[in-house]
């Protein structure tokens, strides 16, 4: 599991500008031995940042409650 997104990453980067930083999130940041096999596969394409916990599930609600009210107009991707 832990090549096929690294691999993922890679090749997305190809597709895409430079980026300033990627960023680990969620429990899995917290897995020392995991960030070390990303990182040590993929900090060349640009720094790597780490923000552990379950912050996306906040940030889910916050942006699911904007469009169910009309405040943030859905995208399609």
């Amino acid at each position: 599991v832990l090549f096929y997104h690294a691999r993922k990453a890679a090749k997305q980067a190809l597709h895409l500008a430079p980026g300033d930083r990627i960023v680990l999130t969620g429990g899995i940041a917290n897995s020392r031995a995991f960030v070390n096999l990303v990182t040590d596969r993929i900090s060349y394409l640009a720094p790597i940042v780490l923000k552990p916990g379950e912050e996306e599930m906040d940030s889910l609600a916050y942006y699911l409650h904007g469009v169910l009210t009309g405040a943030i107009a859905p995208k399609e991707y």
